[in-house]
């Protein structure tokens, strides 16, 4: 392994463990901008499965990294469907 192989996948292990205090459908959403691709995921509230796409992932990324840590739990607790409604209120 080369030394800029090595340095690149500390960076992302470091990535990893600063995202590691998330919400876990957070780290989904940042995982699919990353990765530029909608992804069926299961909602943490209600348990049901749902497609979440690129625009919307990235829309809650941005309003999630806004918002103040109490906003931050409130918005978490919702069910999906009602945080995209939430974030896209808040984008206008």
């Amino acid at each position: 392994m080369k030394t800029s192989e090595l340095r690149e996948f500390v960076r992302e292990v470091l990535a990893e463990e600063e995202e590691g205090n998330e919400p876990e459908l957070i780290q989904i959403a940042r995982r699919i901008v990353k990765n530029q691709q909608f992804e069926k995921i299961k909602d943490p509230v209600s348990g049901k499965r749902m497609a979440l796409d690129m625009f919307s992932a990235s829309a809650i990324v941005k309003v999630y990294d806004a918002l103040s840590d109490k906003n931050k739990a409130t918005l978490v607790k919702q069910k999906l469907p009602k945080i995209v409604d939430i974030v896209f209120k808040l984008i206008k």
